[in-house]
């Protein structure tokens, strides 16, 4: 699971799915976050966390990124990617065997 702390302590998850933390508090019916609730689910990742999601290492994914298979999100001087793109990748690199 990849997780960050904030500065006020909560904790932030960068999975596409949402996922529970204990301190979620959450409406027994619904599901729903109760109010309070701050958990957040960024879009955006750093090298280390994107390298973990796509379970390789820093500099493979730099390397997916020089030879233009992975688009890059730059703020500042931070390189960021995408969770849409990273599961692009993940689903344009799936082989299928052929069976004869």
């Amino acid at each position: 699971m990849l997780e960050r702390r904030l500065q006020d302590g909560d904790t932030v998850v960068g999975s596409s799915s949402p996922a529970r933390h204990a301190g979620d508090a959450r409406d027994s019916e619904s599901g729903a976050p109760s109010r309070g609730s701050s958990t957040v689910h960024p879009r955006l990742l750093g090298i280390r966390d994107a390298a973990l999601y796509l379970s390789v290492s820093s500099w493979t994914l730099r390397g997916l990124v020089w030879s233009g298979q992975l688009p890059e999100v730059r703020i500042g001087r931070r390189l960021l990617f995408d969770l849409g793109d990273l599961d692009h990748l993940i689903e344009t690199s799936k082989q299928h065997r052929e069976t004869i």
